[in-house]
């Protein structure tokens, strides 16, 4: 069963990573020729989740929001250990964030959805 895409979604990923100089095909992850896609999420909840699973305590973790509605690439929602998961089948281009920030993290070294964007 195919699940629409979600309106935004969103990617986390280092700066370093984001600002390689991409020249015109867009925003690829360091994981992307190995994977195929690019990995995003939808609920504040699963990217806090991810974000501590992916990446180490020490990173500081770039989160972009994206509107589905500018990505040139195909997006397909897919099932993930018992989640959809929207995946970006292409490079990512850089006009269809919205927004982004460095997240925080709580005491626990956790990282935090920006509160301001809920």
């Amino acid at each position: 069963m195919a699940k629409a895409v979600p309106a935004i979604i969103y990617h986390m990923t280092t700066e370093e990573s984001h600002a390689v100089d991409d020249g015109d095909d867009g925003y690829k992850p360091d994981c992307y020729d190995e994977e195929g896609f690019i990995h995003t999420c939808t609920e504040p909840e699963w990217v806090e989740l991810i974000g501590a699973r992916v990446f180490p305590p020490e990173a500081d973790i770039l989160l972009l929001e994206l509107d589905t509605a500018r990505v040139r690439a195909e997006i397909i929602v897919e099932p993930a250990k018992d989640h959809w998961f929207p995946h970006i089948f292409g490079p990512l281009n850089r006009d269809a964030v919205l927004r982004s920030s460095v997240m925080v993290r709580d005491a626990d070294g956790s990282p935090v959805f920006p509160p301001d964007w809920r």
